[in-house]
């Protein structure tokens, strides 16, 4: 720190004061200083050196007032030849090059200022404390330690009302820097109070050079109206780093170390932290780090070990696991396989019973289906010897019925461990002892969204703690049950579709014989009548005809129109109407047809005919067509013209006579 306050022998000390004084008070007063030369002049109003024909031969520190104030020493008098320390120790400027060594100077001789002066003993310098902590700051090591380990808990405290004379003999009697300003505290805890005291200020040796300078009385000031407040805090598990970016960041030397409670646990200043940088503390600290190396390693193997072990556990228990999955997938693979080769379902069911009950060790694995009513019928039943069978019984369980069924439709596993510790009813409970249940794992069957049945498996020799597993699996092979009951039940409505088409099919067979054997008789009679046979069908509009149509008409079958206008315009046009109105008359009065019309036969001429036809329904009374018969009257009506035709000249011979 270059520019060290020097004063003459002869001054007096309360000149050396003033200069100390003044030096600060420059600082606060002209603006353009950095945070670095408000330092400097801090650390330089600590002291002045007492230079005399250029050599150093003395020196008066903040300590050195101190010391006065409390003999009740006038300063007014005094020169600093009476006064200063005459042994100073000094440092060539040309040997300042080990900054543990200067540290390791100022802790030996118990000094605060180390005189830097050169080749002819004038000084160029001076080393505080202070200035040399701003120099080395080794980061790495503060961080590493923490204020806990180097703060002093041996901490010079006073009343707020103390004088600022008894605050100079406790400095001067404790050869302290500064004195804590505490007002006491009461703590509680489970058992007692603790009388505890908080620090509300601090007066250093600064405050009271500074008073001096003033001409104060330290009599009659009170340590209230002097000390620094707030104090700066640090608690004692932070790091040596930050207590040291805290005084860098505040211009302060000292920190005050406090509890969880604000309770006054020590202090921390820069002489602490160039303690711990000394060899000897840099040496412990080798020694602690070490430790901790030793420890973290011992740390490592023993996590090493237990990681080890938890791998070890891990891939069991995964191992496990998978073994498990496998044996699952296996068993369901099975099952889905027995369904995929059978149709039997009963032999489906005894088949998946007997396969899980082995696999998860149970007492009792059944398939319940429920029926309309909501009672059940226990399907199959793979069950443990010495314990009682259920297959082929019929439950009807009303307390099961009301509270089960709802929880059922949520197609989702339900796990009783202890069907004494889930709330059942009595009559529930009463229905499970009686097949010497103690514990259950039901998983619901649907088919279509619909509840069909229950698979269920029973511990009946002790209470069990299902696992997730065991449900999950019951789950996969309840989804395979359902289809192959599905398939199952497809597999029976085709079968009875299938018969009852075959009987159908029997039945439509013989219907045709039989039609076939009326159709032939039909035809027959037609045939022996010598007339025309015909069917008109309503629904269709299609006329069917009989035998004797090219015997009578020279058409055949095919030749012949098959719709009633067809028909209708091969009658002879002079018949045309008289058929229609006939015919419309038969139609709303629902009677039996008659007319007779004349018919183009197939070689052109026309020939006289007489139909007759009525309504037939069909099995249901519905009206289906009309069914008749047409005779050829031709030579009846030559009869009958001939007759008439006679008739007629006889009567006109008659009336001739």
């Amino acid at each position: 720190m270059p520019n060290p306050l020097v004063v003459n022998p002869n001054v007096m000390v309360t000149d050396a004061i003033y200069q100390m004084t003044n030096e600060r008070s420059r600082c606060n007063v002209y603006v353009g200083f950095s945070p670095i030369d408000e330092q400097y002049a801090e650390w330089r109003s600590s002291c002045v050196l007492v230079v005399e024909d250029g050599q150093v031969i003395g020196i008066l520190t903040e300590r050195d007032i101190i010391h006065l104030s409390a003999k009740y020493v006038s300063l007014d008098h005094l020169i600093i030849r009476d006064v200063m320390t005459s042994s100073v120790v000094t440092l060539r400027e040309a040997n300042f090059t080990d900054l543990l060594q200067t540290i390791n100077i100022l802790q030996q001789h118990h000094i605060h200022h180390l005189p830097i002066v050169n080749d002819q003993n004038c000084v160029v310098g001076l080393i505080t404390h202070e200035s040399l902590r701003q120099i080395f700051s080794p980061v790495n090591l503060l961080r590493l330690r923490i204020v806990a380990d180097v703060m002093t808990q041996d901490v010079i405290c006073a009343a707020p009302t103390i004088s600022m004379l008894g605050i100079a003999k406790l400095l001067s009697k404790n050869n302290v820097s500064c004195v804590i300003i505490v007002e006491p505290i009461v703590l509680q805890d489970n058992l007692s109070e603790r009388q505890l005291q908080r620090p509300v200020g601090l007066v250093t040796e600064q405050n009271l050079v500074q008073f001096q300078g003033l001409g104060l009385s330290l009599e009659n000031c009170t340590a209230a109206s002097v000390m620094s407040t707030p104090v700066f805090e640090i608690a004692p598990d932070d790091s040596l780093l930050s207590a040291q970016e805290l005084m860098d960041r505040q211009l302060i030397c000292r920190l005050v170390v406090t509890g969880k409670q604000g309770e006054l646990l020590g202090i921390i200043t820069q002489s602490s932290l160039l303690q711990f940088l000394n060899p000897l503390g840099i040496y412990n600290l080798a020694e602690i780090l070490e430790s901790k190396v030793l420890c973290l390693e011992m740390e490592k193997m023993a996590l090493l070990e237990n990681r080890n072990t938890h791998l070890e556990q891990e891939l069991e228990v995964r191992t496990n696991s998978l073994i498990t999955k496998v044996a699952k997938e296996k068993l369901v693979n099975e099952i889905a396989s027995h369904i995929c080769h059978s149709l039997n379902l009963q032999e489906i069911l005894d088949i998946c019973v007997a396969e899980v009950r082995e696999f998860i060790k149970c007492d009792r694995v059944l398939v319940y289906q429920f029926q309309p009513d909501w009672s059940g019928l226990i399907l199959a039943e793979s069950v443990e010897d010495g314990v009682m069978t259920a297959l082929g019984s019929q439950i009807n369980d009303f307390c099961f019925h009301n509270r089960e069924i709802a929880s059922y439709n949520k197609n989702q596993p339900i796990l009783v461990n202890n069907i004494y510790a889930v709330g059942y009813t009595t009559c529930h409970i009463e229905q499970l002892e009686r097949y010497q249940v103690k514990a259950n794992l039901v998983v619901p069957i649907s088919l279509l969204g619909q509840l069909w049945g229950l698979l269920i498996a029973h511990q009946c020799h002790d209470y069990r703690h299902w696992l997730s597993d065991e449900a999950s699996l019951l789950q996969d092979i309840s989804v395979h049950l359902a289809i192959a009951i599905q398939q199952s039940l497809t597999y029976q409505q085709v079968q009875t579709q299938l018969a009852e088409r075959q009987r159908a099919e029997i039945l439509i067979q013989q219907q045709v014989s039989e039609l076939r054997e009326c159709r032939h008789r039909y035809e027959s009679a037609g045939r022996a009548s010598g007339q025309i046979l015909y069917e008109y069908n309503f629904i269709n509009g299609v006329i069917t005809w009989g035998a004797n149509t090219e015997l009578i008409l020279g058409y055949t079958h095919t030749e012949l129109p098959l719709s009633l206008q067809g028909w209708i315009d091969i009658i002879h046009p002079e018949d045309q109407p008289h058929f229609q109105q006939v015919l419309e008359f038969t139609r709303s009065d629902r009677s039996d047809f008659f007319a007779q019309y004349r018919v183009r036969h197939q070689r052109g001429h026309y020939i006289w005919m007489e139909d007759r036809n009525q309504l037939f329904s069909n099995s249901e009374g519905e009206e289906f067509g009309v069914i008749g018969m047409i005779a050829d009257i031709s030579d009846r009506k030559q009869s009958e013209d001939a007759l008439k035709a006679s008739e007629a000249h006889q009567r006109a011979l008659i009336q001739a006579i």
